[in-house]
């Protein structure tokens, strides 16, 4: 059953799990064995424990099942991972306070735009990133006209012979 990285026992589990649902599609363990291109043995030992599988089967796992390996190991999916608003984080009110604090010309808006973001939980919601994601709202919000945006940014670098 060689083939690739071996996994961790979480991504294991994830593929016992990934196994069973195959085992309940084609009923036995020779028929999953024949749609993945692997020995019986190979799937007795995964789900017996004896084994924690490989990457190559997990792969061969994904493919009979139409899903991304990365899922088949456990992986969040988009749905998992849009579950919850930034707002409703734990310490989501006190990072805000925070980076008003830090911020204080960001507009109520970007901060209301912020907290309806949703995905995975932050890292310790770091005021500063949020102030500055915040701010990036409010400057596109009000950038400038289209006119002002076809002109070329000044950077102190002069092109050669003009002076």
């Amino acid at each position: 059953m060689g083939g690739g990285r071996s996994l961790s026992p979480a991504e294991s589990e994830h593929l016992c799990a990934a196994l069973r649902e195959l085992l309940a599609r084609y009923g036995t363990q020779k028929a999953v064995a024949a749609r993945l291109s692997v020995t019986q043995q190979s799937i007795s030992m995964v789900l017996g424990k004896e084994s924690r599988g490989s990457y190559s089967l997990a792969r061969a796992v994904a493919r009979v099942l139409g899903r991304h390996v990365d899922v088949v190991l456990g992986a969040p999916t988009a749905t998992t991972l849009l579950a919850a608003y930034w707002r409703d984080l734990d310490g989501w009110d006190d990072a805000v306070a925070e980076a008003r604090r830090m911020f204080p010309r960001v507009s109520d808006a970007a901060w209301e735009w912020l907290g309806s973001l949703s995905g995975p939980e932050l890292p310790g919601l770091p005021a500063g990133a949020l102030a500055m994601i915040a701010g990036a709202y409010d400057q596109a919000e009000h950038a400038p006209a289209s006119e002002e945006l076809k002109r070329p940014a000044r950077s102190g670098v002069q092109k050669k012979g003009a002076k």
